[in-house]
């Protein structure tokens, strides 16, 4: 590691806005970026006057990206004269949930070097991983072990997540990797004209990657407070994920880890609603009208707020939502419970439409 590539940033939402600033050139510069995916990708790179190569996660195979998939979204950008520059992966996902396995990023890696992309690892979940025998793999890391040195990764991280959650102190770094000095100096302008990230940023950022160590009178209570965090958390997803199992019409990967559920839902359609005969756009339109009409219908009829997922991004002819595990036990078991009701109400509404 070279600490001289490490850069402190207003959170991770700085430092990638700074990579996309660095990379972007042209309006046909085009980043391959996951589906679903955190809607920070689309709207900067729509900000910047890039192009957004869609390439969809595998969800039959726990959401790790698919090579077959990426060979084909990239093809198909090449065809239409998209110069893909990049590959944004977010891992543990957002809104997935999944955890990426070793073997999945050593291809991204191998994938990325094939067609001359950068990679651009959010990395922001790292602390949350809670499936049994999984752990985190950092970019960084695998990329070192692979001896890899032609490919340039740019990888965030940030106070807003893991166990800490200082969302409102915007903190956080991102370290470059591979890069030409050249290029980099260049890089360096770009910060230069943002000075620097906030103070307190920075001082959250500190105690993030140097808490306290065995031996410091702070540790036992810093260690217990922080396993208590993560297991709470772990517990609660399996709560939630099996609970929304047993949900007829549901159905969703146990989070892995972060902090979401995307869960896949089924609605019977209007009586005069022919999808077949439906352009593909029209039927992401109509997609998007149905899952935001059965959100908002939700959290009126409920009080629960869960985010449509065409917010995100998904295949076509599916329904999802992002639901999270944050809240209380006790909160987690009732939203499942009002959830299931609402459900098959909603669903009964639709079939006498």
């Amino acid at each position: 590691m070279d600490t001289n590539r490490i850069i402190l940033t207003g959170g991770a939402s700085r430092g990638i806005q700074s990579a996309l600033t660095l990379l972007t050139n042209t309006p046909n510069d085009g980043y391959l970026v996951p589906i679903p995916q955190y809607p920070l990708y689309s709207a900067t790179i729509a900000l910047y006057g890039a192009t957004q190569v869609n390439y969809f996660l595998d969800e039959e195979n726990g959401w790790q990206l698919n090579e077959a998939e990426l060979a084909k979204s990239i093809e198909a950008a090449r065809e239409k004269g998209v110069n893909p520059v990049a590959i944004v992966v977010i891992n543990p996902g957002n809104p997935t949930g999944a955890v990426l396995s070793k073997d999945n990023i050593e291809m991204i890696i191998r994938f990325a070097k094939k067609h001359n992309l950068s990679i651009l690892a959010d990395e922001v979940y790292q602390e949350n991983v809670y499936g049994k025998g999984l752990k985190f793999h950092s970019f960084a890391k695998v990329l070192h072990e692979m001896g890899e040195k032609d490919v340039t990764l740019f990888s965030f991280h940030s106070v807003s997540k893991g166990f800490i959650g200082e969302c409102g102190h915007r903190g956080g770094y991102m370290e470059i990797r591979n890069m030409p000095d050249d290029v980099y100096a260049e890089l360096i302008k770009l910060q230069s004209i943002g000075l620097c990230s906030n103070t307190a940023g920075q001082l959250v950022t500190y105690l993030m990657v140097a808490p306290p160590k065995k031996g410091d009178a702070s540790h036992a209570l810093y260690a217990k407070e922080r396993d208590a965090i993560l297991r709470d958390m772990k517990e609660k997803a399996e709560i939630l994920g099996k609970g929304l199992n047993e949900i007829k019409g549901m159905s969703t990967d146990i989070p892995q880890g972060a902090m979401y559920a995307f869960v896949k839902f089924e609605l019977p359609h209007k009586k005069d609603a022919d999808v077949s005969k439906m352009t593909p756009e029209a039927r992401l339109k109509y997609e998007a009208a149905r899952d935001s009409e059965y959100c908002l219908r939700l959290l009126e009829e409920t009080g629960i707020c869960v985010v449509p997922g065409s917010g995100f991004g998904q295949l076509p002819g599916t329904l999802h939502f992002r639901t999270t595990f944050l809240p209380p036990r006790d909160e987690i078991t009732e939203l499942v419970a009002k959830m299931k009701k609402f459900h098959a109400a909603y669903a009964e509404k639709l079939k006498a439409a």
